[in-house]
């Protein structure tokens, strides 16, 4: 009577993680933005990637991601306004004085400067959970280098990825909230 009952918990387990990996993979990105948007009061927007909008142009490529999503934090939007606002200032003086000169800062917003991860964070959709380990594979090995992605965890078949210019304490929490937007 044990042995018969083996299959039948294999088999279950089996079922059981099949019906899991697909409810997965049918979460979009966009569906997990939008929930979190609703859910954390700092998000001011949210932007699906296209080919011609991905900063690391992978979308869609083999071995990639084939969604991926970013979401602007207003505390990083406005350290950057005020970065911006005190860049043109002072090349605006420096123009009086006679000093010309391109001035790299030269926008009239971060949304204009900030792009990818650096705004807030993202959420990385891949075909399949060993593409995805990959991705975690290469954003552990520039951990603490100058190219630092910030915090990072893979989630099945999803990566998520939070700003470096936020604390460990918000990378932790916007974490938190992505995997309850997750379900």
């Amino acid at each position: 009577m044990k042995n018969a009952i083996y299959p039948i918990i294999v088999a279950l387990l089996g079922l059981l993680f099949f019906v899991g990996c697909g409810k997965q993979s049918d979460i979009s990105v966009e569906k997990i933005l939008t929930s979190l948007q609703s859910d954390v009061e700092t998000i001011v927007s949210i932007e699906m990637a296209t080919e011609e909008t991905d900063t690391n142009n992978l979308l869609g490529k083999q071995g990639s991601y084939i969604e991926l999503g970013w979401f602007t934090d207003a505390r990083i939007k406005q350290q950057y306004d005020l970065r911006i606002a005190e860049a043109n200032r002072n090349a605006e003086e420096s123009r009086r004085e006679g000093y010309e000169f391109s001035n790299r800062w030269e926008y009239d917003s971060a949304e204009e400067m900030l792009k990818g991860i650096t705004r807030g964070g993202g959420i990385e959709k891949f075909r399949n959970e060993k593409d995805a380990k990959k991705r975690e594979e290469l954003l552990d090995a520039v951990l603490g280098t100058p190219f630092s992605p910030g915090y990072h965890e893979r989630i099945g078949v999803f990566v998520i990825r939070v700003s470096n210019e936020l604390t460990a304490s918000q990378q932790k929490e916007y974490a938190e909230h992505i995997k309850k937007a997750m379900k």
